[in-house]
């Protein structure tokens, strides 16, 4: 998910009951032969299923993914913190101040 996410990034992910997924929701799934990955989702169809793929030109496309049944996956992803090593940078591509807005905490 480079640029938006590198690799010793922290995600936290939540999902819980009935979590209704839509286009456009980076997700944590689980896929049966490429492990644990975070992708975007880009459609949603009537039998519970979506199709994946990452916003890096050169990572695992919707073809490659193929359509995962929503069971796949393990939530979406709420609040994204750049790592140490990603701070303004990730393999090449600039990045945003903040790739991904984090809710503000009420406490």
């Amino acid at each position: 998910m480079s640029p938006a996410f590198c690799h010793d990034d922290y995600v936290v992910s939540c999902a819980w009951g009935k979590t209704r997924y839509r286009i456009g929701d980076v997700v944590i799934a689980s896929h049966p032969k490429l492990g644990t990955l975070i992708k975007r989702i880009v459609r949603v169809d009537d039998r519970n299923r979506v199709l994946l793929t990452g916003d890096n030109p050169v990572s695992s496309d919707s073809l490659t993914l193929g359509w995962q049944p929503s069971s796949r996956l393990i939530g979406k992803v709420r609040w994204h913190i750049a790592g140490p090593k990603a701070r303004g940078v990730c393999q090449g591509h600039q990045l945003p101040d903040r790739a991904v807005e984090a809710p503000a905490h009420r406490g």
